[in-house]
């Protein structure tokens, strides 16, 4: 049913995005290519780059040091309880993507402000995470048999810790 709907409702989006375009005249703006300063901002987001790929090395070794060791089972022992567990990690990222411009902002403004919305900042994100942390060592069990079936006796001690 989803697809069906996107099929009709994308050619009535596209006509109507042309139908604005038209209407009102608008043209693409005009591109200009400053090799002075793309050289300069790619400098700039060099250690950005860097901190990413290190990053992204830092998420994946494990699995690749347990596949290489052990296989591909216990690589899916491995990840199943792992990727349930940084499922929750949405929680932190959206509230830090929706916080931090917010205090960046408040800080230019009024610096003294920054710190009480820090402390319950942290207060809010320890009162949701320690229960979920303490929740799911202690359920674990429950938790994996019933996401994954009562064969899935492996991965239980690893969500555990």
């Amino acid at each position: 049913m989803g697809s069906g709907a996107s099929l009709i409702n994308m050619p009535l989006l596209i006509a109507f995005n042309i139908w604005v375009v038209r209407r009102y005249r608008m043209s693409p703006p005009s591109f200009q290519l400053h090799r002075d300063f793309w050289l300069k901002l790619l400098w700039a987001g060099l250690p950005f780059a860097m901190i990413q790929v290190t990053l992204t090395f830092a998420y994946r070794i494990d699995t690749l040091i347990l596949e290489h060791n052990f296989g591909a089972q216990v690589v899916g022992w491995y990840n199943a309880p792992y990727q349930l567990a940084r499922s929750l990690l949405f929680i932190t990222v959206a509230f830090s993507v929706a916080l931090v411009p917010t205090l960046a902002h408040e800080h230019a403004t009024d610096p003294n402000r920054v710190r009480p919305w820090y402390c319950r900042s942290v207060r809010f994100l320890l009162f949701i995470g320690l229960p979920l942390a303490v929740g799911g060592s202690l359920l674990s069990d429950k938790i994996i048999q019933y996401l994954y079936g009562p064969r899935s006796h492996h991965r239980e001690s690893l969500l555990r810790y």
